[in-house]
């Protein structure tokens, strides 16, 4: 008879047999369920994929779920309802569905990080993004939350994004393969409708393997088409690898177009490209502005160049950029990293013309000039502020050519300056700009935070030679190009009467320290306040234009007749003030041996007028002189240039009193013996021009300075 102890240990090996035969069963029944695809859990997978996502999941037969190994799901239907029912019908709807996932990304997602897919294939798929103006998407997924106790409040739902902020983020794929698919894309905040279409051919079939999509719609109101096409699927790695592949773009917004050819990696990760761009359209600006960078309004452009993009930075190289009729070049890096996106480079190439930046500054395009046809010549159109302070920037500027659109003046040659903007303040330092032998140098600012933009200059030329620069004052060919050359023929007239070549010459100095507030240039413009000043020296002055400027009769017909010649300037100034937009002549003289021409009145910006007064004082005898001040007056579009009348009907009605005294007493109103006093540069002239130079200088002293 077996012992309590043999009895015993007979228990322990049947209950160890038993345990092992369970043991076995259920290793069997995984295996055989695992073989078997687990179609019982079709249900159960359903539902956890509805907890998982926050959506409604379908899933249609055949169904089959591999949980050992690689964790995989293959179903003939797979539906996914929309995060925002009432924004779209549902989010995606797939056929022949193979999806591959890893534990661990199902674990980092639940605690808030991006939902991360291992792959995903279908033979076809359609899909809606569609995100409305309160910020409600198709695609912001969340898990459900476990139902709450009701002895605890329920927690409020999070809000909806605002309508401009960032999109949810996308799940991400390592490799997504599908056949025919279409795709729904409308986003309210974005002004953006899509239908995009793409086959993807695979391996084995008679056409080359690649991708292909294009689209379809619309963007903020303009018609809008793209095409897309690569040389293999789009396998994205976005982490384990970044192999790049061939990717080719083709963009149409409008007039605007874009064309890319070159490589792209990690497509859904941090989007790296890089390839040759080619970009054309109407404007700069209506580029940038849905790519969140800062941009002049400009004419039509035309762009080639090389685009890549690094994690977080975007680089630009062009050789050939055209604006208008500028021809530009550069190197530029858009950062996107930091809280305010930065744009920083290089900007030069061998032209740019200044009317080309006219629409930056308010102007009106060559098409339509309403301004013009109300007799307003300053720009009207507001500055777009907002967009100064969505960026900042850092950009030398080294230009070989500023032509400054007109025919009237030499161009600059060569130009230097610095663009930095920063918190909505655009500078423009270092100005260094050369022409006719001399320089222009000098800063401003444009300062866009608050109700209006501040505008300040603080701009200063030396040396220029005045018929070198300036066109519409030379009277025979000028070798502009030759300050040496300029220099030695007016020393030559100023030593001796020479026949004049220009009506006026010499070497131009001045300053301005100018400052405003408006939203556009005419606004600036109409409440300037500040000085200017400007001087001549070395220079001549054409004997015929002064003798005309007095309305000297006799002297210019005599001119006329034995021909022009030159007078040496004693001195040349001008010195302005600006007060709300007015200028006002403080000190206005040109004095030679001959005559002093004097000026005064002002210069209305707010209404676009003119109100001047010049009178030549000769210094010898004339036998027939009006000497009546010559008027300039009347609007920008259209100034009037007439003699006084005044003075003239004086003269006149002396005649004819004298007339009837004696005939040749007639003539004695028009006898002008001169003035040989001390009417010309005068020290008070003097003071008054070199007080505006001071005051002017205290000003730009303490405005405030660039940073």
């Amino acid at each position: 008879m077996p012992t309590w102890t043999q009895r015993l240990s007979a228990r322990r090996l049947q209950a160890v047999g038993w345990a092992v035969a369970a043991l076995l069963i259920v290793v069997a029944a995984v295996i055989a369920a695992e073989l078997a695809g687990w179609p019982f859990l079709a249900g159960p997978a359903q539902r956890a994929l509805t907890r998982q996502l926050g959506v409604p999941v379908q899933i249609e037969t055949p169904f089959r779920l591999h949980l050992l190994g690689t964790p995989r799901l293959q179903v003939g239907r797979l539906h996914v309802d929309s995060a925002a029912p009432g924004v779209a019908p549902f989010l995606a709807d797939a056929q022949r569905v193979e999806l591959r996932w890893r534990w661990g990304d199902l674990w980092r997602y639940r605690r808030g990080d991006t939902l991360r897919v291992a792959a995903l294939e279908a033979d076809r798929l359609e899909a809606h993004l569609r995100r409305d103006a309160e910020g409600a998407a198709s695609w912001q997924l969340r898990p459900m939350q476990a139902a709450t106790p009701a002895s605890e409040p329920a927690s409020d739902p999070p809000p909806p994004a605002a309508g401009g902020a960032t999109p949810a983020p996308l799940p991400r794929f390592d490799l997504l393969r599908v056949g025919d698919s279409v795709v729904h894309v409308d986003d309210a905040p974005l002004q953006l409708r899509l239908e995009v279409r793409a086959q993807l051919q695979g391996a084995g079939e008679s056409a080359t393997p690649g991708l292909i999509a294009s689209a379809q719609g619309s963007f903020r109101g303009a018609p809008a088409s793209g095409r897309l096409e690569a040389s293999a699927p789009i396998e994205l790695a976005a982490d384990r690898s970044r192999a790049t592949h061939p990717l080719k773009i083709v963009i149409a917004v409008g007039a605007t177009q874009l064309d890319f050819d070159g490589q792209v990696a990690d497509l859904w990760g941090e989007r790296l490209f890089d390839g040759a761009l080619r970009m054309s359209g109407p404007s700069l600006a209506a580029v940038g502005k849905p790519l969140g960078i800062t941009l002049p309004t400009t004419p039509p452009f035309a762009l080639r160049g090389q685009l890549a993009r690094t994690v977080g930075v975007w680089h630009l190289k062009t050789d050939d950029a055209r604006i208008g009729s500028s021809r530009l070049a550069g190197a530029f890096d858009y950062d996107t990293r930091p809280r305010v996106p930065l744009l920083r480079g290089a900007l030069h190439g061998p032209r740019l013309v200044f009317a080309d930046l006219g629409p930056a500054i308010g102007a009106p395009a060559a098409a339509s000039a309403p301004a013009a046809a109300r007799g307003q010549l300053l720009p009207q159109r507001s500055f777009d502020l907002p967009s100064l302070q969505r960026m900042d920037a850092n950009v030398a500027i080294a230009l070989d050519e500023l032509d400054l659109g007109t025919q009237q003046l030499e161009a600059l040659r060569p130009v230097r300056a610095h663009l930095t903007l920063k918190d909505g303040v655009l500078d423009l330092t270092d100005i260094e700009a050369k022409t006719a032998g001399g320089t222009f140098s000098g800063n401003t600012r444009l300062d866009s935070r608050g109700g209006d933009a501040a505008w300040g200059a603080d701009v200063r030329w030396r040396d220029i030679d005045l018929a070198g620069w300036v066109k519409g004052v030379r009277t025979a060919p000028v070798d502009a190009h030759s300050p040496a050359r300029l220099k030695r023929e007016r020393k030559e007239a100023r030593q001796a009467t020479a026949p004049a070549r220009a009506y006026v010459t010499g070497e131009l100095r001045g300053a301005a320290q100018l400052t405003g507030r408006g939203k556009s240039t005419a606004q600036i413009l109409s409440t300037l306040d500040g000085t200017l000043r400007t001087t001549v020296r070395d220079g001549t002055v054409s004997h015929l234009a002064i003798e005309l400027a007095g309305v000297d009769l006799a002297e210019s017909l005599g001119l006329v007749l034995r021909g022009d010649h030159t007078l040496p300037l004693n001195c040349a100034i001008v010195a302005m003030r600006a007060k709300g937009g007015v200028l006002t002549t403080e000190a206005a003289v040109v004095d030679t041996p001959d005559s002093t021409l004097t000026a005064k009145g002002q210069v209305d910006l707010r209404s676009e007028r003119l109100d001047l007064e010049a009178v030549v004082h000769p210094k010898d005898f004339t036998p027939f002189s009006l000497r009546s001040p010559l008027e300039v007056q009347g609007p920008f579009a259209a100034p009037r240039v007439q003699i006084k009348r005044g003075p003239v009907a004086a003269r006149l009605a002396a005649a004819a009193a004298l007339a009837t005294v004696n005939p040749l007493a007639a003539i004695a109103p028009f006898l002008d013996p001169g003035d040989r006093g001390d009417a010309g540069c005068t020290p008070t002239a003097e003071r008054k021009a070199n007080e505006t130079s001071r005051a002017a200088a205290v000003s730009a002293a303490s405005a405030p300075r660039p940073k």
